[in-house]
């Protein structure tokens, strides 16, 4: 069973983000192409064993 949540980008663990190669070209790219044609695959999340704590 699948369902869908909305959530706050405040509540996603970022613990991998440092790993994330960064280009501000491509950044602009994805940009224009969600103005353009909307967000077209969803972004998966997974629960882990614990929620961060804030």
């Amino acid at each position: 069973m699948s369902s869908l949540a909305i959530i706050e980008i405040a509540h996603l663990n970022l613990r991998y983000a440092h790993t994330r190669i960064r280009s501000v070209k491509a950044a602009v790219r994805m940009a224009e192409a969600i103005e353009r044609f909307g967000q077209i695959s969803p972004v998966l999340v997974v629960p882990g064993a614990a929620p961060p704590i804030s």
